[in-house]
């Protein structure tokens, strides 16, 4: 949510990561933030069964990959500053 009101919209491939979190809350911000950052929430809603928010999720996923300076997250195997 700190990066929705901050208007950061380098975290917009991370929120969309969190929309397949297993926790209905992180889900529930994600989608929060992401319709507070894009104003639209591209059909998702954290609480329908998984088969629903994965199609939904991919739609996101078109969505980040079209936007202008698109730029993907870093891999979890890149060393970030700070962490070996």
């Amino acid at each position: 949510m700190r990066a929705a009101e901050a208007g950061n919209r380098e975290a917009l491939p991370y929120l969309v990561d969190r929309l397949t979190d297993s926790e209905r809350a992180v889900r529930m911000y994600a989608i929060l933030a992401l319709r507070r950052l894009t104003g639209q929430t591209l059909g998702y809603c954290y609480y329908d069964p998984p088969a629903e928010r994965d199609v939904a999720v991919a739609r996101w996923r078109r969505w980040l990959a079209k936007q202008p300076g698109a730029a993907s997250r870093p891999s979890d195997e890149t060393p970030q500053e700070g962490r070996p």
